[in-house]
């Protein structure tokens, strides 16, 4: 028997260029409302609703980059190709250069200026990735693991179908190292590809005759309504199987996890740099050491001096007799 009890949703609901932040209907109702006051103020009046790339700049230099390195695309650097991509895949009207060919290496070229941000491809990072995604990581592996260990303990009185859906948006940018750090990335996107508006990630976890495992889903582009078990694709979960065991899949991210991405960004206040300037017991004998050598110094200068000065009287002294 199968029990699902856990359920973790990423989701794109917006790409960089135009961030829609809550999937609440409240935050939709705000993000429409900032819209409606853009529109009435700017479009038509200012600039053309189509959202023409010789209107509307975006400042974008990984982006202007990747363009500017294109064969296609070399002389477009200042060109807002996502804008374009979004218009060609609606049906809009797009410029006549942006044709099929354009289209493909647009989205190539997105992808580049992309992974250099997210630490991902040919810019593959582990502490880029850390810092970007292992926060959510963690809360991910540890809220599976508390799950599970709730419905293991089964102890009377307590519920574990608190927060047993959990839904984050998110956009590209942080999408790719999420899909990167689980090792499905390439295999669900394809080589040097984007993710799609609206994709998402969805992990389950389920008791399947009393065993914890995990199954992972992939949605791929806003039209699917099927979603892709990629299972089998993530990293230490075995190969060709419908299921993945818990404890393989809560070990497939360890190098990516972090609970402090402020300490990942600044080093030089982690605890190595504190330790530099610890006394340990050898650095308390050297010490006590210093301190004894400089005393008998100051006692024999202060001899000498004595001793130097003795001999002058006695010497004046000697004279005066003589």
């Amino acid at each position: 028997m199968r029990v699902l009890f856990y359920v973790f949703l990423f989701v794109i609901i917006a790409i960089i260029q135009a961030q829609l932040i809550s999937v609440h209907v409240e935050g939709i109702e705000q993000s429409k409302l900032i819209g409606k006051v853009l529109k009435d103020r700017y479009v038509n009046s200012f600039v053309d609703p189509r959202m023409l790339p010789t209107q509307w700049f975006i400042s974008e230099k990984a982006l202007q980059r990747a363009t500017s390195q294109s064969n296609t695309l070399k002389e477009r650097s200042e060109e807002n190709l996502p804008a374009l991509i979004l218009e060609k895949e609606a049906g809009l009207a797009v410029p006549s250069w942006f044709n099929e060919e354009a289209y493909k290496e647009s989205l190539t070229v997105f992808y580049k200026a992309l992974s250099v941000m997210a630490s991902v491809g040919e810019y593959h990072s582990v502490k880029g990735i850390r810092i970007k995604t292992g926060l959510l990581l963690d809360k991910i592996i540890n809220d599976i693991k508390e799950k599970v260990r709730c419905h293991e303990k089964k102890t009377e009185g307590v519920s574990c179908d608190r927060q047993k859906l959990q839904v984050f948006s998110t956009h590209d940018l942080l999408m790719l190292p999420f899909l990167e750090a689980l090792g499905i990335r390439e295999e669900v996107l394809g080589k040097d590809l984007p993710p799609e508006f609206l994709s998402a990630v969805i992990i389950e976890t389920m008791l399947v005759d009393g065993i914890p495992f995990v199954k992972v889903f992939y949605r791929k582009n806003p039209r699917e309504i099927t979603l892709r078990d990629v299972t089998d694709l993530v990293r230490n979960c075995p190969p060709k199987k419908e299921y993945c065991p818990v404890d393989l899949f809560t070990s497939c991210c360890s190098e990516f996890l972090t609970t402090d991405p402020k300490g990942e960004c600044y080093p030089e206040t982690s605890d190595e740099n504190t330790i530099q300037w610890a006394m340990t017991p050898l650095s308390w004998l050297l010490a006590a050491i210093a301190i004894f050598l400089l005393v008998v110094l100051i006692i024999m200068t202060y001899l000498v001096i004595r001793y130097k000065n003795q001999s002058v009287v006695t010497i004046k002294k000697f004279s005066l007799e003589n």
